[in-house]
């Protein structure tokens, strides 16, 4: 292995290691999502604003993550077709924080308990809800 290919590699494995911390933070995203959305199943908007904090808080280190990890793909010594990999994993994987926050906030517009056509697709429905 060259030098080239090893500062490359190094450098590489920064950028994943980053990349699990915006896995972190998009896990914590979908997981209150999932909480906010039985919250707004069962009627309680305390429970939804506290998720949506949450929600909002991961978001955007999400996205502080993101933009901190394609400065380094940008700056950084990393194979052309690497870095294009690399970037299309981050924007796709942050897409899903992104769409799952805005679900959220769409569930607080509602300001109490769903539709039935709505409760009936939220986690943990069961037809005895009606």
């Amino acid at each position: 292995m060259g030098f080239w290919e090893w500062l490359a590699s190094r450098r590489e494995k920064e950028v994943l290691k980053l990349y699990d911390q915006h896995i972190d933070e998009i896990t914590k995203v979908t997981n209150s999502v999932y909480n906010l959305l039985t919250a707004f199943r069962e009627g309680d908007i305390s429970l939804m604003e506290n998720e949506w904090r949450i929600i909002f808080e991961a978001e955007r280190k999400a996205d502080d993550i993101k933009r901190r990890i394609i400065r380094e793909l940008s700056e950084e010594f990393v194979h052309s077709i690497d870095r294009e990999e690399l970037i299309r994993l981050i924007l796709a994987t942050d897409d899903i924080a992104t769409f799952a926050k805005e679900a959220s906030r769409m569930a607080l517009l509602y300001n109490g308990k769903p539709p039935l056509d709505v409760a009936q697709v939220l986690p943990g429905y069961n037809n005895q809800d009606k």
